[in-house]
């Protein structure tokens, strides 16, 4: 994703926070396609791998969800730093997290 895209989901759109997820998002751009970006930063842990490791764990949780819904432009990011992230919890959380932003921006 470009840059500018992700900062139209922050400007434009609606901030969810779940227990440990952040969901950021906004009506989608291309008809019918959720997009997904992440934002894992230093803060959540300074080692690159470990980084890398919950973006994967994001992408096929969201993947794995099965959200059916309007198309969204979504940003996920990591609340916590030192908790485990397990693929099973991490699809519940943000279904549940996609309902709602639905929800807010499409009532």
């Amino acid at each position: 994703r470009k840059r500018k895209e992700i900062d139209r989901v922050y400007a434009v759109g609606v901030r969810i926070r779940g227990a440990s997820i952040l969901l950021a998002a906004a009506p989608g751009l291309v008809n019918g396609e959720t997009r997904l970006a992440l934002a894992v930063g230093k803060k959540y842990h300074k080692s690159a791998v470990t980084r890398n490791r919950l973006k994967r764990i994001f992408r096929t949780a969201s993947k794995q969800c099965g959200w059916t819904g309007p198309a969204l432009d979504i940003v996920l990011s990591p609340l916590k730093s030192g908790v485990s992230y397990s693929q099973e919890s991490s699809s519940q959380e943000i279904l549940e997290l996609l309902k709602k932003a639905a929800h807010k921006l499409h009532p």
